[in-house]
């Protein structure tokens, strides 16, 4: 469905509204029933890797892969990763969500920056590729009970991973730039790392994909 809405100078904005199919008819969309925060919240909820499928929503690939319609695209391998490909837990999140980890990286300089102060600043220093030691964890334990975050041990150790890769991607992109963050953040990332090990698959799907069949993904 279109629509035409007038704008202002003359102008008009044309506005479509559709469902999107493959050419066997799978619906490739997600249905989106309630609200539009549920909509952009979608995939920060916890996701059923193997939720059930009604059997009319089974379609095949070129190559007879089945897939189903109706639900939006599922990957063939599902790895959680809603914030820069970690899944952590409630608690996880509301750091991150509160920005404690940009907070936390105003607390440093670069090493070598001879740039003139004003006031000492009493911030530490810090060389590119610098490694989070347990010495930075405990100072970032510190700020947290100085902004008083109530600190879930529990969640905290099945977030170390997540803790230590934001903490070094904030300085990072503070001191030393978005590449250098975002390089670092990629070898930590869970989703990055299984997908580096899913080439050889990805191949063999690329040449299934030129297997003739009357079949239309």
């Amino acid at each position: 469905m279109q629509s035409i809405y007038r704008i202002s100078g003359g102008a008009g904005l044309a506005l479509t509204t559709a469902h999107y199919y493959t050419p066997s008819g799978r619906l490739i969309q997600r249905p989106w029933d309630a609200t539009f925060d549920e909509y952009l919240t979608y995939t920060m909820r916890d996701q059923d890797a193997n939720k059930p499928h009604n059997a009319s929503d089974l379609k095949r690939t070129d190559s007879g892969r089945p897939v189903y319609s109706g639900g939006g695209i599922e990957p063939d391998r599902r790895v959680p990763g809603p914030i820069e490909g970690f899944n952590p837990t409630r608690f996880g999140r509301s750091l991150n969500g509160r920005n404690e980890f940009a907070n936390f990286a105003t607390r440093f300089d670069a090493e070598g920056d001879t740039r003139i102060r004003q006031i000492p600043t009493g911030r530490k220093t810090v060389r590119p590729n610098f490694v989070v030691d347990d010495a930075m964890v405990a100072d970032f334990r510190e700020l947290l009970k100085t902004d008083r975050v109530k600190i879930d041990e529990d969640a905290f150790k099945k977030d170390a991973d997540f803790i230590r890769a934001m903490m070094r991607f904030e300085i990072d992109r503070a001191l030393f730039g978005v590449a250098d963050a975002r390089r670092h953040l990629m070898e930590a990332d869970p989703q990055a790392r299984v997908a580096l090990t899913m080439f050889g698959e990805a191949q063999k799907l690329s040449d299934l994909s030129r297997t003739p069949s009357k079949a239309a993904h």
